[in-house]
């Protein structure tokens, strides 16, 4: 934050987010900071991919028994599902995040030579 809100907000953050669509920077801006959050903390997230992919209903069957409690069924097959999702298709979440930090650095890189030209 500025020197002068400082004081007001001390947890106070600012994340400078991509250009997406437009010549303007967005800004993210926290009054408590900004938190992450442990990966093994997320939540299961079911990817329609799946269902097209040829292997999908084989990990089903095998990871699906009928004596098994509903609860630590589906908790097994998320499991399961997102070993499967890694393997099959990687982290497309990680690929995302490298390709927007990529996209990022070329942003900046041109901001920097377009102010070297100008003469700013």
């Amino acid at each position: 934050m500025q020197h002068g809100m400082a004081p007001k907000i001390p947890n106070g953050a600012v994340c400078h987010l991509l250009q997406a669509g437009s010549d303007h920077s967005p800004l993210l801006i926290s009054t408590g900071g900004f938190t992450f959050t442990e990966t093994s903390s997320r939540p299961f997230r079911f990817q329609t991919t799946w269902v097209s992919h040829h292997q999908f209903e084989e990990v089903i069957k095998a990871n699906w028994s009928s004596s098994t409690p509903l609860v630590p069924k589906l908790t097994e097959l998320a499991t399961a599902l997102s070993t499967w999702n890694e393997e099959v298709f990687g982290n497309l979440f990680r690929r995302k995040r490298k390709l927007w930090a990529h996209i990022e650095g070329i942003q900046r890189q041109l901001k920097a030579r377009t102010k070297v030209e100008i003469g700013t």
